[in-house]
């Protein structure tokens, strides 16, 4: 699927060249005044993390008095002698590293990746880096005019940290529509040609943020390569698997008291035809071996018209009789769409069965029976649930390691029924 990005093929060279990078971060800047505040108050603390003398940090834009005036890129150095400004190079690198040098004259000329230059006194050179160690420290000093006020610190500031907090826009609802869908551009982007400088790249570095965690599971989930990856409306983003016993898999972060913990969800048999492709297959021996390695497994029966699940039931017979009972339904062609007519006989053998219980009954007749449907799916479906602490999921996840822990837990359900 073809997904419309207005900061793909925004200048002619390839998405993974770092001009282009540039290019795309100054335009979203640009067009976002809430974006600005947020770049130059980051500017400052790192100025002041860097010992410059606060009466040479530029003012906050909350302020009101001062505001950028124009933001380039693709620059001749040349071009910074026509302002009368306070010269401040910057480096943005994928991480805020300590680069040990100053900013001096030197003769080298040459294109800036940006320049942002401000109502007041100041002027900002953008030197872009996306990996540190291809910082070549002289590129960050070049030629200027004799009179020209320079800072002598480069101030270096961080990819990860920028998207981080572009991350919290989102997060927070912070931004308009039509910012909020620049930023996810602009994220998007990111994921596709610097995945590297993802603030998500490892539990770890999520800082215990909710969506960042999100976008990690997503991560996890696009990595495993089984399938295309999309959110599912009233549940989680999750893969979308090409399978005869089921359709979708999710990892997602969920809450768990004070802190988060990682789920891993299936759902096989959901709907009446994986249902009849799972249960002649499932081997119920290792599908109830599964909790002695950590799962959850439960019941997942609810009622749906089409393909919209109206209510999920509570069985009071265990798991493995209610496996035994929906495979002696199928290997007699027994799960099949109830007409309304046939609602009252068959949803009371169910009752009596301990596939519902009366508060379920209950429910039924007040939410769903009430209705104008005329057919109803049952969907004997089943729910395998794996969970990791957020220290376990934080320890796991170094390199990809989380990624095949996550792939060998899926395999492990799968094969209950392969």
């Amino acid at each position: 699927m073809n997904v419309l990005n207005i900061f793909e093929k925004a200048v002619r060279k390839q998405d993974s060249h770092e001009d282009v990078l540039t290019y795309n971060f100054l335009s979203l800047l640009g067009y976002s005044k809430y974006l600005q505040i947020q770049f130059i108050e980051y500017l400052r603390e790192a100025m002041l993390n860097t010992d410059v003398d606060a009466s040479d940090i530029p003012d906050s834009l909350l302020k009101g008095a001062n505001s950028i005036e124009s933001i380039q890129t693709q620059i001749s150095t040349g071009e910074v002698t026509k302002y009368e400004k306070r010269l401040i190079s910057i480096l943005i690198t994928d991480d805020a590293v300590h680069i040990g040098a100053q900013f001096s004259e030197s003769s080298r000329r040459g294109i800036l990746d940006g320049l942002i230059v401000m109502q007041e006194r100041f002027m900002f050179a953008i030197e872009n880096k996306p990996a540190s160690r291809n910082v070549w420290v002289d590129q960050l000093s070049f030629k200027i005019k004799e009179d020209m006020e320079i800072e002598s610190h480069i101030i270096v500031l961080s990819w990860r940290r920028i998207i981080e907090s572009l991350n919290i826009i989102l997060q927070n609802h912070l931004a308009g529509i039509i910012e909020k869908r620049l930023i996810e551009d602009f994220l998007r982007y990111i994921n596709s040609f610097y995945p590297e400088l993802n603030p998500f790249t490892s539990f770890k570095v999520c800082n215990d943020l909710e969506y960042l965690i999100s976008r990690r599971c997503c991560q996890i989930m696009e990595c495993l390569s089984m399938g295309e990856v999309t959110p599912h409306k009233g549940w989680q983003e999750s893969i979308k698997v090409d399978r005869k016993e089921i359709k979708e898999i999710t990892l997602h972060y969920t809450e768990e008291g004070d802190g988060w913990k990682i789920i891993l969800e299936l759902f096989p048999g959901d709907i009446m035809s994986q249902a009849r492709n799972l249960y002649p297959r499932l081997d119920t021996t290792k599908i109830m071996e599964l909790p002695t390695k950590g799962w959850t497994v439960r019941s997942s029966f609810h009622v749906s018209y089409r393909s919209s699940g109206l209510y999920w039931c509570h069985p009071t017979i265990s798991v493995t009789d209610y496996i035994g009972y929906w495979k002696d339904k199928i290997l007699n062609n027994q799960l099949q769409q109830v007409d309304r007519v046939n609602w009252a006989a068959y949803f009371n053998q169910l009752l009596d069965d301990g596939i519902i219980d009366n508060d379920d009954m209950k429910a039924l007749r007040e939410n769903v029976f009430s209705k104008a449907y005329q057919t109803l799916n049952v969907c004997p479906g089943l729910g395998l649930f794996f969970s990791w602490s957020s220290s376990e999921a934080e320890s796991l996840d170094v390199g990809n390691r989380f990624t095949e822990v996550v792939r060998n837990r899926i395999s492990e359900a799968l094969y209950c029924w392969e």
